[in-house]
């Protein structure tokens, strides 16, 4: 997994073997008592494009205002999932 974020109940996580990532997704939250709805590939929206530029900015612990752009391209990216968890418990979802 390259990375995580929250989009409102769902989480887009970024992989780079989508095989192993689904798998290991499931048998993580099996195991946290969290109930898998739905994962599904899907193609990144300019949102997650800016998101996952902003993380980045904000784990090299750059200020990001008024700032260029990367020099650097990013690179490809295989995969980015979705899923709609809850817990089970009534109240969350």
């Amino acid at each position: 997994m390259q990375e995580a974020s929250l989009f409102g109940k769902g989480l887009h996580v970024v992989v780079t073997d989508e095989t192993a990532a689904t798998d290991a997704i499931r048998d993580f939250l099996r195991g946290t008592g969290c109930k898998l709805e739905r994962l599904e590939r899907i193609t990144p929206s300019l949102e997650d494009v800016f998101v996952s530029l902003i993380e980045a900015e904000d784990r090299r612990g750059e200020p990001g205002a008024g700032r260029r752009a990367p020099e650097t391209t990013p690179r490809p990216v295989r995969r980015l999932a979705k899923t709609q968890m809850s817990t089970g418990k009534s109240g969350n979802r």
